[in-house]
């Protein structure tokens, strides 16, 4: 991630498109996530993880659309995201820029391999929403836990959890980079752009 001010300028309102593209994106797996509970009262706590997983798949989903909505408009994500309101204590608001399209670019983006970046992003959606399902496990266990014991308890195992979670998250980021650097070599492709801090791969 970089400070904004070392980016290219780009649109601003390409900038709101997406802002208001994801907003809308985070409504809509929201309410889809309540619709579920509603449906299944009796299965909340059980459901938890899955349902966390299944709306990760679906903002992940959409947040790509986005993209793709950005790049009908002339534009395409910058190679790294950027922290807005970045200061000494605070890392900001991490979002991507966009830049204009060239004819450069746009030769070479064609000459990606749609299958393996297809197939790539599923393996990204299905990596991250198996993550997110065991983060919801972790929290499912800290929820059950707290109905039958003790408060001094329930706050060790607490803590325990959540010392955890930043363990997965940690690991989470490792296996995402780790992710983009083997499957290029799995299936002997080369990244020929990045977007977004994700790589685009052709033969």
């Amino acid at each position: 991630m970089e400070n904004r001010r070392l980016q290219p300028k780009y649109s601003l309102t390409i900038k709101c498109l997406y802002i208001a593209l994801q907003i809308a994106n985070s409504i809509l797996v929201f309410l889809t996530l309540v619709t579920l509970f509603i449906s299944f009262p009796s299965l909340r706590v059980r459901l938890f993880p899955f349902a966390i997983a299944l709306m990760t798949v679906v903002y992940l989903f959409l947040r790509n659309i986005n993209y793709k909505i950005c790049r009908l408009f002339g534009y395409h994500a910058s190679p790294k995201l950027v922290d807005y309101g970045q200061t000494v204590s605070y890392d900001g608001i991490t979002l991507p820029t966009f830049e204009k399209i060239t004819e450069n670019y746009k030769a070479i983006y064609q000459t990606r391999h749609v299958g393996f970046q297809s197939l790539f992003y599923f393996f990204f959606m299905a990596l991250n929403a198996g993550l997110i399902a065991f983060y919801g496990f972790l929290a499912e266990l800290i929820f059950l836990y707290a109905k039958i014991n003790t408060q001094a308890a329930v706050y060790i195992y607490g803590l325990g959890g959540a010392v955890a979670i930043f363990l997965i998250i940690f690991i989470q980021i490792k296996l995402n980079k780790g992710l983009q650097k083997y499957f290029a070599k799995w299936f002997h492709l080369k990244v020929i752009l990045m977007e977004h801090e994700q790589p685009i791969y052709a033969k």
